[in-house]
Parts: C-alpha cells; sequence; structure tokens
C-alpha cells in the first residue's frame, strides 16, 4: 500500500500549491507517476489525478490547477446561503410578521437576492426547525351540522351573480365566525373584501345572531357591500337586517362547501397564526386584535401582484 501523506493529527491533507510547483517540477524532469508520489510521500492515485485534472495542452501546469481547484471550492459554496446571518436575519424578521416563503422568496428577488421559497423550506427543514412555529399549518378539517333550515330566506350561492366569481368589482364580502375555546364565550366576526382581499374583524360577545348582526353593521356601515357571503351558522340569521341596512343582497354557501367562501377561509388560516386555536378571545383586547388586522392587510399578496391588500383597497376605494 502506498504511503499517504498526513498532518499531525494524522487525517488526509489536500494538496498546496507548493506541492503542484513541486509535481509540475518533476513532470518536467520525466518522472514517473510512482518516483513523484515517493518523492512527495504522497499515493500514486493521488498525483495520478492531480496531473489528469492539471494539465493543459498536454502538460501538467501547477498555477491552471491551483486556479481549478479555487474555482472549485467557491462554487461548491454558492448554495449555501443559510451560511448568511444577513439573509437569515431577513427571512426570520419577515417569518415573524407572518409571512410566507414564497413572499418572502419575492421581497428578497426584488431587492437583487435570489433565494426560492423551496431554499427557504429547506432551511427551516434541516437548519432552522424552531421557524416552523411561524408557517401556516393545515389542521384536521371539522364539520359541524349543518343549520340552513334555522335561517330563513336564504338565497343559496348558485344564484349569485357571477360576476362576483371573477372578482371585477369592488364591493363583494364574505363572512365568517372565528370561535374562542372551550369555555371562552367571545368570538371574532370576521369579513373580506374578494377584489382586495382587505380584511376587518370584530370582537363578538358570543355567537348569537344579534352579536353577528352588530359586529357586521359596526364594522362594514361605512364601506361600499353590494353582496354578502355567509355559511348556514344561525349567527347569520339576521341577515335580512344587514342586507337593509347595507343596501345589499346575501347569499349562502352549500353544505360543507367551505372553499365556495375560499377568500375568508384563506384568510382565516393566516389569522390562526396570530391566534392559534384554543385561544380565549375573552382575553384578548380590541387593541391586540387591531393589530393583528393591520399586519394581514400589510401582508403582500401574490394575487394581488404582490400588492398589500390595504394599498389594494386604497386605491380602489378611491376609485383608481
Amino acid at each position: 500500500m502506498d504511503e499517504e501523506y498526513t498532518g499531525n493529527d494524522g487525517k488526509y491533507k489536500q494538496l498546496s500549491a507548493e506541492e503542484r510547483g513541486k509535481i509540475e517540477a518533476y513532470c518536467s524532469l520525466n518522472c514517473s507517476i510512482s518516483k513523484i508520489a515517493v518523492l512527495m510521500k504522497r499515493s500514486k492515485s493521488t498525483v495520478c489525478e492531480e496531473i489528469r485534472r492539471g494539465k493543459y495542452n498536454g502538460r501538467y501546469t501547477a498555477r491552471i490547477a491551483q486556479n481549478r481547484v479555487e474555482k472549485r471550492r467557491r462554487e461548491s459554496h454558492k448554495h449555501s446561503k443559510w451560511r448568511n446571518s444577513e439573509l437569515l436575519n431577513f427571512v426570520e424578521r419577515h417569518l415573524k410578521k407572518r409571512w410566507s416563503p414564497e413572499i418572502i422568496s419575492h421581497e428578497l428577488r426584488e431587492n437583487g437576492v435570489k433565494f426560492s421559497h423551496t431554499s427557504i423550506y429547506t432551511v427551516i427543514k434541516k437548519h432552522r426547525p424552531e421557524w416552523r412555529k411561524w408557517l401556516v399549518h393545515r389542521g384536521k378539517k371539522v364539520r359541524h351540522k349543518a343549520s340552513a333550515d334555522k335561517v330563513l330566506n336564504r338565497v343559496n350561492i348558485e344564484k349569485r351573480p357571477k360576476i362576483v366569481d371573477l372578482r371585477q368589482r369592488f364591493g363583494d364580502w364574505e363572512a365568517d365566525t372565528v370561535a374562542s375555546c372551550r369555555g371562552g364565550k367571545s368570538c371574532l366576526a370576521v369579513f373580506v373584501e374578494r377584489k382586495s382581499r382587505l380584511y376587518r374583524l370584530a370582537k363578538m360577545q358570543d355567537k348569537s345572531a344579534g352579536e353577528m348582526l352588530a359586529a357586521t353593521i359596526r364594522t362594514l356601515k361605512n364601506q361600499e357591500v353590494k353582496t354578502m357571503t355567509y355559511d348556514n351558522g344561525t349567527e347569520n340569521a339576521n341577515h335580512e337586517f344587514a342586507n337593509n341596512i347595507l343596501s345589499c343582497k346575501s347569499f349562502f354557501c352549500n353544505a360543507y362547501h367551505s372553499w365556495e367562501k375560499g377568500s375568508i377561509e384563506n384568510r382565516n388560516k393566516i389569522l390562526r397564526q396570530f391566534f392559534p386555536k384554543g385561544t380565549n378571545f375573552d382575553l384578548i383586547s380590541d387593541t391586540e386584535i387591531f393589530k393583528v388586522q393591520s399586519m394581514i392587510n400589510d401582508r403582500p399578496m401574490k394575487a394581488l401582484n404582490w400588492h398589500s391588500p390595504a394599498k389594494v383597497f386604497s386605491r380602489l376605494r378611491s376609485g383608481y
């Protein structure tokens, strides 16, 4: 077996620039690979591979061999952006704001940094698992007993104007409620404008029809409302009163068809990052709720060409 050069710690050491200079000198003297290996206390395979890699125009050149090694070293680190502390701080800061990796990736690209959302997910999975708490997690789907028969004069969503599906006009809203934990009576009434995706939150003392009506009027009385889409919960039983006050029309989803008001379901997922299931809204102040509402509305969205709902809503409301 050939003797291999090692350092004081017994580990293999890569060839240095000085050693490559010696190899070039030995090659110019027409020394055999075996002789070069003995003189340099390196294995024949190491010397043979080095000469093969460092040849230029049929001749081994130490300078060219060294340049090629340094280039390989540089390229071997080009996918290690997760070691960049400044970049990691940027990602962490925006994850804390509940931005998705895709939004963060787009923001970086706007600033001239290429870092895909899949790379961010990889960093979280392999190097920063503690960041997972700031991602949107899909929970188990829970089906509640349909209560459509308890909501009078409901109009099915199939009769809703087709223009609402296209999101081409301003003033079509969706409504929902976000429940408190067991033992807490308070909950949230939530609303989203379909075109701008603007999100509105209102705290209710309980999930009664009277509280839902009051929250709807309080939240949307100064907004343009053409249609309102609800689910079949009994808290929406006073929808006709809301229609009269807001001068709008109401429509109801089919039972177990939550995707028929997908805008608000999407926004509720983001809300749960701030108020996870098990939150007792009795203990959450209006100030905290307003702060979360602002953070969600200032969050860029791919569906809005990377603008925020707040910015799009402001433009639409002002007429341009």
